[in-house]
């Protein structure tokens, strides 16, 4: 099937019997079409598979009734933010190939809270009681350790709650004359789409070089995968700035 030229895809979907389920066809209909409209994709499995290799390598002895100490610690944090953020990020590839484009940007959310605390955990200062603190559920707010501008960080807050901005700014689309129309469908906007995949590959690769570098490991073919990285964020991230938040609103049929 030839490319559409609008940026925003627009699914059509042809009901063949009474039981048609037409969420079904969208997502058929967008992953199978999901390698020639995310070319970012390719590289956020690369990236997957670049945490994924480091998590092996990582390990945490077991504690025979001692206290753990600062270094326990502090692995033991950043094999769990791992685990949450190599799950966060494949949930944001499955949830673009599928065509939900709003939905992914709450698993972007967390992966960015997850890159912040695991930076604060490896502060070679305040690391370790950052780590402690973490573990019991007692460290500062995501909102206050995320280095993101408020406006954007609230507008991905919206995303994870029932807030009415979440539907209003991503789901409804309102045309001249007043008319309304809302998405319920699976929809996929191209240039957002793949510029949530490189943002989100691109946290998960500062991720996974943080654990590596506290754990003295060494990750193969970190230089070219940085040098795709850079590529893809000058042609997809760059030329909004990083504002897929702020700009991931589709436009229903």
């Amino acid at each position: 099937m030839p490319r559409p030229p609008p940026r925003a895809l627009r699914c059509s979907i042809a009901m063949k019997g009474e039981n048609a389920n037409p969420f079904d066809a969208a997502e058929q209909f967008l992953a199978a079409r999901a390698d020639s409209d995310l070319p970012a994709l390719w590289l956020a499995n690369l990236v997957s598979d670049t945490l994924g290799k480091v998590l092996q390598a990582v390990e945490l002895p077991h504690l025979d009734g001692e206290e753990p100490d600062d270094e326990w610690n502090q692995t033991k944090a950043l094999i769990l933010l791992g685990l949450l953020a190599g799950r966060s990020h494949r949930a944001t590839m499955l949830l673009l190939e599928h065509g939900y484009d709003a939905e992914a940007l709450a698993f972007k959310r967390r992966l960015v809270e997850v890159h912040a605390r695991v930076r604060r955990v490896t502060d070679p200062v305040n690391g370790a009681q950052r780590a402690r603190d973490w573990l019991r559920g007692q460290d500062r707010k995501p909102s206050s350790v995320v280095e993101l501008p408020e406006g954007a960080w609230h507008l991905y807050s919206h995303l994870v709650h029932a807030d009415f901005r979440a539907a209003e700014h991503h789901l409804v689309k309102h045309h001249e004359g007043g008319r309304v129309s809302f998405a319920l469908l699976p929809l996929r906007n191209v240039d957002i789409a793949n510029a949530t995949l490189t943002m989100s590959s691109a946290e998960t690769r500062d991720v996974a070089a943080v654990i590596a570098d506290f754990k003295g490991l060494r990750i193969n073919g970190l230089e070219t995968l940085d040098d795709e990285l850079q590529t893809a964020l000058k042609r997809w991230v760059e030329p909004r700035g990083d504002n897929a938040a702020d700009e991931a609103s589709p436009t229903p049929p």
